[in-house]
């Protein structure tokens, strides 16, 4: 699943920098940015996902703790990375400082961490918290959306009515939710995959049914992704991707080389190549004239390009670079420690 987000957000990013206005229509456009919208979502409902999978080997308060505490040294270290990632990127193309506080994706990942450091729990309670957590999330962002915006960046962590970045409102209702849904998953039944199928096609259906009803109805006149039905409609979505990945996990081969699963697998490496190949001087017209200026099939053939290019680099990163522990690199550059790895409890046993 994190493959396929990563695909998604090079699709989305690549049409958004290349496509030259006079040929934003028609309905490869369309498909292309309601594919790609569904990719931030994804990586913030992974994230809850994986830590709700992450909890299943804390037995007691004190590996819960020691959980707790990884986690917030993780979002940390992201939130540096995101900062970072913006320094290099002003450096390569210019632009503005304020630039580099820009909430992006990266930094919400952070944020959602730190979120579900503080709200996650094991079992059953965690879980039924998270989802309380998310479905107020979703109910308040509207009311938010109302609520004086000071001109300040710090505040795009809260909402951003441009609705150009991913503030905690209503992005932080992924992770939550994908908190719970990973609690569920964990336990792979097949009831639990045919329930995931069915609730993330009534979400989708639903959320059409209802798209024929005045707006203020369901979100007192919010639009766009701060409406709920903009929530429940990616979440449906991602429930159904969810359990069509766990249906076709039979058929896969773990011992063969998946394209897909290599970029999941590197997936932080992915972002970082594809937004500089995406938006960088490479792009500009002293170079590939790509920026603001190509074609739909221009645009899809460097797409395919740039998508080898990346699987690439990340069979580089994992097969040639595996010894060269680029996060431990990391943390002893900001000067923190090396969080903890979890130790499974099969291997406790």
């Amino acid at each position: 699943m994190r493959g396929i987000a990563i695909l998604a957000m090079m699709e989305i990013h690549a049409f958004a920098a290349w496509i030259a206005p006079e040929h934003r229509h028609g309905p490869v456009w369309v498909a292309a940015r309601a594919i790609g919208s569904q990719a931030a979502t994804a990586f913030l409902f992974l994230v809850g996902v994986s830590l709700a999978l992450g909890l299943r080997a804390a037995r007691d308060e004190r590996d819960l703790a020691a959980f707790r505490v990884k986690t917030l040294k993780r979002g940390v270290g992201l939130l540096l990375a995101a900062h970072l990632f913006r320094v290099q990127e002003l450096l390569l193309s210019g632009g503005q400082w304020s630039d580099v506080l820009r909430v992006d994706i990266l930094n919400a990942i952070a944020l959602s961490l730190a979120l579900l450091a503080v709200v996650g729990a094991s079992g059953a309670r965690g879980a039924v918290r998270a989802a309380a957590a998310a479905l107020l999330v979703v109910a308040l962002t509207p009311l938010v959306a109302r609520l004086p915006q000071p001109a300040t960046p710090l505040y795009d962590y809260l909402y951003d009515g441009r609705q150009l970045v991913f503030p905690a409102f209503p992005f932080a209702a992924y992770a939550l939710s994908g908190f719970a849904v990973g609690y569920l998953w964990a336990r792979d039944t097949r009831a639990v995959w045919l329930w995931t199928a069915a609730v993330g096609v009534g979400l989708v259906v639903g959320c059409v049914v209802v798209q024929a009803y005045p707006a203020h109805y369901l979100a007192l006149g919010a639009e766009h992704r701060i409406d709920p039905r903009y929530f429940g409609g990616h979440l449906g979505i991602l429930l159904c991707l969810g359990a069509a990945c766990r249906g076709l996990q039979p058929f896969a081969n773990p011992a063969r080389f998946g394209p897909v699963r290599q970029l999941g697998r590197t997936s932080l490496l992915a972002y970082w190549i594809h937004v500089n190949l995406c938006y960088g001087p490479l792009a500009w017209e002293k170079g590939l004239d790509l920026l603001n200026r190509a074609s739909i099939p221009r645009a899809l053939a460097w797409l395919a390009a740039l998508v080898v290019l990346v699987l690439c680099c990340s069979v580089v990163r994992t097969r040639t670079l595996a010894h060269v522990r680029l996060n431990e690199l990391f943390w002893k550059a900001i000067g923190l420690p090396l969080p903890a790895r979890s130790t499974p409890r099969t291997a406790r046993a």
